[in-house]
């Protein structure tokens, strides 16, 4: 079926209504499996969609009504969400997997006048009820006696099952015609590289990125999608093509069972998949280990962080000849921005990631415009007024296009430092800071170094970027994998960016280790002396499990590792 456009559809960019499209054109098509619960049609998802949005109207929400969302991954989760959309009201996703604090914070920010969720939300919302005094009206997803007693204020409106989904031609309804500028969700960044701030995305934004990763990998109509990360399920369904909810936590991806997601991906025959790296070395290492390999799967996108070459690798083995591992870059502020595929990565780039230049996170993916600039901690006023880095010079990412989002929700000083202003230009007048820092080469593509706010200035001047180090070390034996921090003296705060010193912190992997931590510790610091880029580095450093982002379970958490190097260390 030919991939619906604006044009096609009154110009109405309400990504929901492809749903519609593919129900009416394949309504026996399978559109979710839940192993061990069921399957739903693409009939009977429409149909949900249709009866959530009116039980929805019925109950007050509409056209810029804000809705805080707590929705688990399954039948439901598509159905609220669409049926949101269909409203115009926006549903606002806050990362299950940050600390309490800092959901009720954001719960609180985003002043919700609705809630859709299961009850556990409820019950935080009786315990914690300040931070919920915006919601009027208050709905929950449930059809249980118990908790129907238990909160007598509540709307609830009926689950998703196999048994009882209606199905479309049962239910009419008609959708808000939505324009490519109007708010469609607002997502919470995760917190792990600052405070959760909630970002912006239109319905031209969300239309652009089913679209352009639509195109990129050419996704055909029999392909069937395994959605570790929920989001991901609402793509699922704009693409029109089936989808496989897996048994794991999303919150907690690292936990992921490996032999459980295994055996989805070959029951189900799954072609495409994206989610956290450290979810797929769980299932890596589960089909090493049972020297399975994945013969239906095409495609496998690997997100959140640089991923190791050891996994890029490993996958590369027990893929099809067909099938590649991609790993695109991008953040909730802008994503997709640029994207590389495994045989590329294999070929040209590890040999010098691993010489120290960084990871190659590809070329733009779209229209995407990638600038690297000076670095600078401050605002920037005007890209005009900032010079444009040479190829292989290391600066500041910024980017520019449509899928960019223009700007933090209530978030008014957030927004002035990511954003450059950009007004003699035509849509869309601005550029985003991506908060990273690395360099362009001379074929366009953009190598990562790390964090903006990770980088370590020593106090000769040079500046030390931590993705550019750590795979040095990374490829002794033993060593799972480094981060360099940087301390500072007693009377400087451990933020500081003037005069660091440089610690290598090391997490081992026990079983590839074949000598003591003080041997290993001297290898290392001989290795740090031998190339002119460490050769500073004079402290190392053995924790026994890093800290990683509460959303993928793999980016480090540096400013962590560095209060406790600074502990450590008693400088």
């Amino acid at each position: 079926m030919e991939l619906l456009t604006p044009h096609q559809s009154l110009q109405n960019w309400n990504v929901s209504l492809l749903l519609s499209e593919f129900a009416e054109a394949f309504p026996e098509k399978p559109a979710v499996h839940i192993p061990g619960k069921g399957t739903l049609s693409f009939s009977k998802l429409e149909g949900e969609t249709r009866r959530w949005a009116l039980e929805f109207e019925r109950l007050g929400l509409k056209n810029g009504v804000r809705v805080a969302t707590f929705v688990r991954p399954g039948f439901n989760f598509v159905p609220a969400i669409f049926a949101m959309y269909r409203l115009g009201a926006v549903p606002v996703f806050i990362d299950p997997g940050m600390t309490l604090k800092n959901m009720l914070a954001c719960v609180q920010e985003s002043k919700c006048e609705a809630m859709v969720g299961i009850p556990l939300a409820f019950l935080l919302k009786t315990f914690k009820p300040k931070y919920f005094q915006s919601i009027q009206t208050a709905i929950c997803i449930s059809n249980s006696t118990f908790w129907k007693k238990l909160f007598k204020t509540l709307f609830f409106i009926k689950p998703v099952s196999e048994e009882t989904a209606v199905d479309l031609v049962d239910v009419e309804l008609r959708s808000v015609r939505a324009n490519k500028d109007q708010l469609a969700s607002i997502l919470f960044t995760s917190g792990s590289t600052g405070v959760p701030k909630g970002v912006e995305v239109t319905f031209g934004i969300l239309w652009g990125q089913q679209k352009i990763l639509r195109e990129a990998f050419d996704i055909k109509e029999d392909e069937v999608d395994m959605t570790p990360f929920p989001l991901f399920a609402l793509f699922s369904a704009a693409w029109g093509i089936t989808c496989v909810v897996p048994d794991m936590n999303p919150a907690k991806p690292s936990q992921c069972s490996g032999k459980k997601l295994a055996k989805t991906m070959l029951d189900y025959g799954v072609t495409h998949t994206a989610g956290s790296p450290a979810i797929w070395a769980n299932v890596l290492k589960y089909a090493q280990k049972e020297n399975i390999t994945f013969p239906d799967l095409q495609r496998i996108l690997m997100a959140g962080a640089p991923v190791s070459e050891k996994i890029i690798r490993g996958w590369r083995r027990i893929l099809p000849e067909s099938g590649h591992v991609y790993t695109p870059y991008g953040a909730t502020e802008a994503l997709p921005v640029s994207m590389i595929r495994d045989v590329e990565l294999i070929n040209e780039c590890y040999a010098l990631t691993n010489k120290g230049r960084g990871t190659c996170v590809g070329k733009p993916m779209g229209d995407v415009r990638i600038k690297i600039v000076p670095i600078e901690d401050g605002p920037m006023d005007h890209i005009d007024s900032v010079p444009t880095l040479k190829p292989y010079e290391i600066g500041e990412v910024v980017v520019q296009g449509t899928l960019v989002t223009k700007k933090y929700f209530h978030r008014a000083r957030a927004t002035d430092l990511a954003k450059i202003n950009d007004w003699d230009k035509s849509t869309p007048g601005f550029w985003h800071r991506m908060g990273d820092v690395g360099y362009l080469d001379d074929q366009g593509r953009l190598w990562f170094c790390g964090r903006k706010d990770h980088r370590v200035p020593l106090a000769t001047g040079k500046t030390l970027y931590p993705v550019q180090v750590e795979p040095l070390f990374n490829q002794m034996v033993g060593v799972r994998r480094t981060a360099l921090v940087g301390v500072s003296s007693s009377h400087e705060s451990v933020l500081s960016i003037v005069g660091k010193k440089p610690v290598l912190m090391v997490e081992v992997e026990p079983s590839e280790l074949k000598m003591s931590k003080d041997q290993l510790k001297t290898r290392l610091l001989q290795l740090a002396q031998s190339d002119v880029l460490t050769k500073e580095i004079h402290e190392v450093l053995f924790v026994k499990e890093f800290p990683t982002d509460v959303r993928h379970n793999i980016k480090i958490n540096r400013p962590l590792l560095a209060e406790i190097a600074q502990r450590e260390l008693q400088i």
